[in-house]
């Protein structure tokens, strides 16, 4: 691994939440997946605990449901040693409650719509998509949809929650990094402080002169790539096979993006 020499050295005990936008880095011009890699190699986690369920092997499974990034996360846990433990929640009941709720969430629109853009509007930006009032306007939406009864997301965020709790030996010893799509951020930085520990805040160690610096290296790139290859095989097999019962429809668009992550991590090596 190559990265900045930095200013800040991260001492353990540490957690930060970092709030991915998954497959908006592939557009996003101020979070990119150069961004994404960045944070990884400043703050230099030892224990990552990830979007992916705790059943799978590897980042195989998680890419294919929807986190590509993931591939990028083992692949910087195999090159520097970090331990990375899966710790997201979800299943066939929970996929076909969240497309209910989407669908009901329409009835909904207007009280929800300008938070909706609002996060939008927020994650453009890298630094702005981790700052408290990003999160309060995502906290807002799923207060809202919740008094009317949409809770699936809440209670994928409250088994996720129990996952982490698990490894609170851990997390009150190393410098730990949890990585899921933002909107899980707001929630599981109150699941922390629930263990009795003050999660970072991104200004607080993240230096965007040093961030400049970084050079991804080959073996990242490398390992990521191959990783992505290996979930598209798998995934075109299985939904042809009929293998999938629910969520049918996000897992082909999630297929049809792999040969884009790809390429612009090939990109990166140029």
């Amino acid at each position: 691994m190559s990265c900045a020499s930095h200013k800040m050295k991260i001492e353990p005990p540490a957690v930060y939440v970092l709030g991915s936008i998954h497959g908006n880095m592939l557009e996003r011009s101020h979070y990119t997946l150069k961004d994404f890699i960045s944070v990884l190699y400043l703050y230099e986690p030892t224990l990552i605990l990830t979007e992916v369920r705790p059943e799978y092997l590897d980042a195989v499974d998680g890419i294919i449901h929807g986190t590509p990034e993931q591939s990028i996360v083992y692949a910087y846990a195999k090159e520097t040693g970090a331990q990375i433990i899966p710790v997201d929640w979800h299943n066939d009941e929970y996929n076909l409650e969240s497309a209910q709720n989407e669908k009901k969430s329409e009835k909904i629109k207007k009280e929800i719509q300008p938070l909706f853009e609002k996060f939008i509007n927020d994650i453009g930006s890298l630094a702005q998509s981790q700052k408290p009032d990003t999160q309060e306007a995502i906290r807002k939406r799923y207060d809202i949809m919740a008094a009317h009864g949409l809770t699936a997301l809440r209670k994928r965020d409250g088994h996720i929650c129990e996952n982490i709790k698990k490894q609170k030996d851990k997390l009150s010893k190393e410098r730990v990094m949890i990585v899921f799509g933002v909107a899980h951020k707001y929630y599981l930085e109150d699941c922390v402080r629930e263990l009795g520990i003050r999660p970072l805040t991104f200004e607080s160690w993240y230096l965007a002169e040093d961030a400049k610096k970084v050079v991804i290296s080959k073996s990242l790139i490398e390992n990521s790539v191959q990783t992505l290859k290996t979930a598209k095989e798998l995934s075109s097999a299985r939904l042809k096979s009929g293998y999938y019962k629910t969520d049918v429809e996000n897992l082909k668009d999630v297929l049809g993006e792999l040969d884009t992550w790809i390429d612009k991590l090939n990109g990166l090596g140029d």
